[in-house]
């Protein structure tokens, strides 16, 4: 996984995730959830629940910190 800083530069998430159509009312999954960058802003356009798995738990440790104060954000560490 490369630095976050960089990650960051590789997409523009709300744009993404608004032309994959994610609802603004349905549940969501994240599959390998990484640094939360669709994580975050998926929580934040539907009112369902986010799932965000990762199977790194460094990851999902990133990711549980910046869903601090999302309800609906529930990272978790999936299994391979």
């Amino acid at each position: 996984m490369p630095e976050e800083r960089l990650w960051a530069t590789f997409f523009t998430p709300g744009e993404v995730l608004r032309k994959l159509g994610v609802p603004t009312a349905g549940d969501v999954v994240d599959f390998g959830c990484g640094y939360g960058t669709f994580t975050i802003p998926a929580a934040r356009i539907t009112s369902g629940m986010v799932h965000a798995l990762d199977i790194d738990p460094e990851m999902v440790a990133v990711t549980r910190a910046k869903a601090a104060g999302l309800p609906n954000a529930d990272p978790k560490r999936g299994r391979s």
